[in-house]
C-alpha cells in the first residue's frame, strides 16, 4: 500500500511542476535520448574504415626500429598497409561505431 501511495505522491508532484500556463493542461516532457556509444581511441588511431570495400585497413607493424641486418626482401613485406580479416570486422565496428 505504501508503494502505491508514494507513486501517487510522485505523480502529483510531476503534475504540479509541468502545468502549461497557456491552455491549463498538464504537459509531460519526457526526453528519451539514447546514450552515445564511445569510440575506442586506440583503435581509431590505428584503423581506418574503407567504405568501398566495407572493411578496415591499418599499417603493418615491425618497422619502427631494429631493422639493421634484415634483408630488404623481408623488410619490404612489412611495409605498406593491410586489411582487416573478415572475422575482425564486426569487432572493429563495435569499437568504431561512427566510422
Amino acid at each position: 500500500m505504501s508503494m502505491i501511495g508514494s507513486l501517487a505522491n510522485s505523480i502529483t508532484k510531476i503534475n504540479a511542476k509541468n502545468i502549461n500556463i497557456f491552455n491549463n493542461k498538464n504537459v509531460f516532457h519526457l526526453d528519451f535520448r539514447r546514450t552515445l556509444m564511445k569510440t575506442h581511441k586506440g583503435t581509431a588511431k590505428r584503423w581506418k574504415y574503407i567504405s568501398k570495400l566495407d572493411t578496415f585497413k591499418r599499417g603493418k607493424s615491425g618497422r619502427q626500429h631494429g631493422n639493421i641486418g634484415w634483408s630488404q626482401r623481408s623488410l619490404k613485406t612489412l611495409s605498406g598497409r593491410t586489411y582487416a580479416d573478415k572475422t575482425h570486422v564486426s569487432k572493429l565496428r563495435k569499437l568504431l561505431p561512427y566510422n
